[in-house]
């Protein structure tokens, strides 16, 4: 499916290729240098620690909608296990999990998406293949510390959560951080 004309322009404008030199495979995070990292650490307020976490389980976070998507599969390979066959020796107990890797938030490698047979810096979709990515793999990635904004959409719209395929827009977004009184121009990494 073709681009739409204006999305194709913006496309062009916000390209990051060659930015980080022909060889880089990690893009924009080559933002978050060491004095981002500090920066980070030095916008820390209350030093309150929460999850993120959603269920992962049997019962979610897939609901379906994409073939091939399933939830997590747990299968129990030994139970109480005593390898010298003495079961008041050392036992062992050990589990399998099957599982799609797009099961919830994640970060996706530069590898994920590409459009006209190229991916990010003008690499060649074909270095994806079965085996996986010969490039712009997640392993590029490394570690990340650095400062974020984290901002509740649905509390602003007055519910606890949104329904599958909801849109979160710009100005949804931008409603958040200026009802939290933040500089976004001063809040970037």
């Amino acid at each position: 499916m073709a681009l739409p004309e204006e999305l194709a322009e913006l496309a062009e404008r916000v390209s990051n290729a060659g930015r980080w030199g022909a060889e880089d495979q990690r893009g924009t995070l080559n933002l978050i240098d060491h004095a981002a990292v500090l920066r980070g650490g030095g916008a820390v307020r209350r030093g309150e620690a929460f999850s993120l976490a959603i269920p992962f389980d049997a019962d979610g976070p897939q609901t379906g909608g994409i073939p091939g998507r399933i939830n997590p599969e747990r299968t129990m390979t030994m139970v109480n296990v005593a390898f010298t066959g003495d079961p008041s020796d050392f036992t062992t107990s050990d589990d399998v999990v099957s599982m799609g890797v797009q099961a919830g938030t994640h970060w996706d490698a530069l590898s994920h998406a590409g459009y006209g047979g190229l991916l990010y810096n003008n690499t060649p979709d074909s270095v994806v293949t079965q085996a996986g990515a010969a490039r712009l793999g997640i392993e590029h990635m490394g570690a990340v510390a650095t400062r974020g904004l984290l901002v509740d959409v649905a509390r602003l719209h007055g519910v606890d959560h949104f329904e599958d395929a909801h849109p979160v827009t710009a100005d949804d977004l931008e409603r958040c951080v200026s009802a939290a009184g933040i500089d976004v121009m001063a809040a970037t990494f």
